[in-house]
C-alpha cells in the first residue's frame, strides 16, 4: 500500500490480519482507518469558484428540464446511461442500446447486463425511497441488496456492512500487494454513522458535502463489492435530497471513466495530503460538465422528438403514432407488446403505430425475424450514446 500514507494527516494505519482463501495462507498487513470528515471546512477562492460554478449549472439543467411537457420522461435514458458509464468505472461494459434492448425484449438476462440492469433497478429504487428515508445506510442497503442480486457477489453479504477485510488493486491481487486497504470491519459501525451525520449537516454548501461524503465513502469502502457504484449513487441521491435536482436529471460517472486513472489518484491524494481543495475542485468540475452535457443531450433528444411529431401532424397522423413518437425521448428502443401495456392499447393498434413510424424512418426494426421484434429510434439512442 501507499508508503505515503504512514504521514496522513486524515487517517492512520492500523494492522490487520487474516487468511486469504484464494492463496490459502496467512496475511500480516496495514489497513487506512480515517479520520471523520472535519468540522470547519476551509477551502481557497478557487475551489468556491468551481462549487458555485457547478451550482449554477445543475441549476440551469433543473430549470430548463422543468418547463418540458413531461420532464419525468428524461429520467429514463439519463438513468440508464448512468448505469451504462457507472458499471464501465467498475469493468462491466454494457452498450447503452444493448441496455435499453434487453430490457425492451424482457427476457431473463446473465452476465455484465445484469449487473448493469441492477444498478438501474438499484437507483430507481433509492430515488423512490427519498420521499420516505434520507440519504443513510438504511436506504443504501436496500440498494445494495438490488444492486447485486444474481450476480458476482451475490453471495457476499448483500444489503449488509462487510464483517470482512477488503482491499483494492489489481484483480486477484493480495492484501500486500494492493494500492489501498480500507478500514477493518469491526471500525465501519462508528466511521458510517460519524458519515451519516456529516453529509447532512446544514452549516456547510450542499455540494461540499456531496464531494466530501464522496471522498470518505470510497475510503470506507463499506461493502464487499459494489462500492465505487454506490458512492457515485449516493452523490445523486444528495443532488435530489438537497434540492438542487427534481429528479435523476444528469449523469455523472461519463466524466470519471473518461480518465479513471484521475478520478482514482485524486482520492488517493486526499488520503496522503489531507488536501481536500483539488479534490473538491475536480468533483465539481464533473458536476458542471455532466450538467451542461446532460442538457445538451436534452434538448437534442427533444428536437429530434419534437421534428418528429410535427411531421407526422402536419401529415394528417393521429392517435397512438403520436403518442409513441412524443415518448421516444424515453423509450428509444420498444416492441409492440411494450407499447400495447404502456398506453393501454390492443396489439393490433400498437402494431400499427409502430408500423407507421418506421414507414415515417423514425423507428428501424433493429432485432431478427418476426418475433418479439425490437425497434429502434436511432437518432434518439445516438444522442443518449455519445
Amino acid at each position: 500500500m501507499d508508503r505515503q500514507l504512514v504521514t496522513s494527516p486524515v487517517g492512520r494505519l492500523v494492522p490487520v490480519t487474516g487468511h486469504d482463501r484464494r492463496y490459502v495462507e496467512h496475511y500480516e498487513h496495514v489497513a487506512f482507518l480515517p479520520h471523520g470528515l472535519p468540522d470547519d471546512v476551509q477551502l481557497e477562492s478557487s475551489t468556491w469558484k468551481s462549487i458555485t460554478d457547478a451550482q449554477a449549472a445543475i441549476a440551469r439543467l433543473d430549470g430548463a428540464v422543468s418547463e418540458l411537457p413531461e420532464p419525468t420522461l428524461l429520467v429514463r435514458p439519463l438513468i440508464r446511461r448512468e448505469a451504462v458509464s457507472t458499471s464501465a468505472l467498475e469493468g462491466t461494459y454494457t452498450g447503452f442500446g444493448d441496455l435499453l434492448g434487453a430490457e425492451a425484449s424482457r427476457k431473463e438476462q446473465q452476465g455484465d447486463v445484469r449487473e448493469v440492469l441492477n444498478y438501474v433497478r438499484a437507483t430507481e429504487h433509492g430515488i423512490a425511497r427519498l420521499k420516505e428515508l434520507p440519504v443513510s445506510m438504511r436506504l443504501i442497503n436496500e440498494a445494495h441488496v438490488l444492486l447485486l442480486d444474481g450476480v458476482r457477489g451475490e453471495s457476499w453479504e448483500l444489503g449488509a456492512v462487510r464483517t470482512t477485510q477488503n482491499w483494492i488493486g489489481d484483480a486477484d491481487c493480495r492484501i500486500t500487494e494492493a494500492a489501498f486497504v480500507p478500514p477493518p470491519p469491526e471500525n465501519l459501525n462508528e466511521l458510517l454513522s460519524a458519515w451519516e451525520r456529516w453529509i447532512h449537516r446544514d452549516d456547510l454548501p450542499l455540494l461540499v458535502r456531496v464531494a466530501l461524503g464522496h471522498y470518505q465513502f470510497e475510503t470506507i469502502h463499506p461493502y464487499t463489492d459494489g462500492n465505487g457504484r454506490l458512492g457515485r449513487l449516493v452523490a445523486l441521491l444528495q443532488l435530489i435530497e438537497g434540492g438542487l435536482l427534481r429528479d435523476h436529471l444528469m449523469t455523472i460517472s461519463g466524466y470519471f471513466e473518461a480518465d479513471k486513472p484521475a478520478y482514482t489518484g485524486h482520492l488517493q491524494r486526499v488520503r496522503q495530503s489531507g488536501r481536500f481543495d483539488p479534490w473538491v475542485r475536480y468533483f465539481c468540475r464533473g458536476l458542471e460538465e455532466s450538467a451542461t452535457a446532460s442538457l445538451t443531450r436534452i434538448r437534442q433528444a427533444q428536437a429530434i422528438s419534437r421534428d418528429a411529431v410535427a411531421r407526422l401532424r402536419g401529415d394528417g397522423v393521429r392517435g397512438a403514432a403520436i403518442r409513441v413518437a412524443e415518448d421516444l425521448v424515453g423509450y428509444p428502443l420498444l416492441t409492440v407488446t411494450g407499447v400495447e401495456q404502456r398506453y393501454g392499447i390492443t396489439y393490433q393498434t400498437a402494431n400499427q403505430a409502430v408500423t407507421r413510424l418506421v414507414d415515417y424512418g423514425l423507428l428501424t426494426q433493429v432485432s431478427e425475424g418476426n418475433y418479439n421484434r425490437v425497434f429502434a429510434s436511432k437518432a434518439i439512442l445516438e444522442v443518449f450514446r455519445a
